[in-house]
């Protein structure tokens, strides 16, 4: 599924980088050939499309790739198809009914994106330490691009019997302190984060043997 979201991730920002650079670049007068519906819309508004349509194109892809801010992701497939949803009001608005088809497809292609990347992303970290409490996997701390990752357990279900982790991903309850090298144990349903190293600034990460942090996965604090 990871696959999936990076092909339609790809496209949709393909499309949303044209799209958003004509709106920011372009005369109205350049547009009215390809968006009949500018001649009613100040330029302002347009341009303004534009620009968080192309904010839209790079969040679709910056943060998974970065590993920063990954569920930015989300937010961007989910603005993407509220502009969508815009544009389809627009249309019907204007007696423009036959138009609406580029806007619905783009539309289910957002919204799927949105939840692949809700889903399926997983957290970006690395050199994290996961535990396993019945069906599911849980990942604390790691790094995360050029940065520490916070604390939160990232879960992923896993299948009943199945040798790996379904990749299902979703943020758990934040935890206070970004830490890395941790070590993880999980007695009774609660998972204990424990130790790691602390960035500092620009100083050399400081071990961290006394730091505890806990998360309950039955209440989900």
């Amino acid at each position: 599924m990871r696959i999936v979201y990076w092909i339609l991730a790809a496209l949709l920002a393909a499309f949303y980088v044209y799209a958003g650079g004509v709106k920011v670049v372009q005369s109205q007068e350049a547009l009215l050939p390809m968006m009949a519906w500018v001649a009613q819309t100040p330029m302002p508004l347009v341009r303004t499309i534009g620009v968080l349509e192309l904010l839209g194109a790079a969040g679709l892809l910056l943060p998974p790739l970065t590993g920063i801010l990954p569920r930015l992701a989300v937010a961007a497939a989910a603005g993407l198809s509220l502009i969508q949803v815009g544009g389809i009001i627009t249309h019907l608005s204007r007696g423009e009914a036959g138009d609406i088809g580029l806007n619905i497809v783009l539309l289910l292609a957002s919204a799927v994106t949105a939840w692949l990347a809700a889903t399926h992303l997983g957290t970006g970290a690395r050199n994290g330490a996961a535990r396993g409490i019945a069906a599911v996997v849980l990942l604390a701390g790691g790094l995360a691009g050029a940065d520490l990752a916070r604390d939160d357990p990232a879960a992923a279900s896993a299948a009943p019997g199945a040798p790996h982790p379904q990749a299902s991903w979703r943020d758990r309850t934040p935890m206070p302190q970004a830490r890395a090298e941790v070590g993880v144990a999980a007695p009774d349903g609660r998972v204990y984060v424990a130790g790691g190293t602390v960035q500092q600034g620009d100083a050399e990460p400081v071990y961290a043997s006394t730091l505890v942090t806990s998360y309950d996965l039955r209440t989900g604090r």
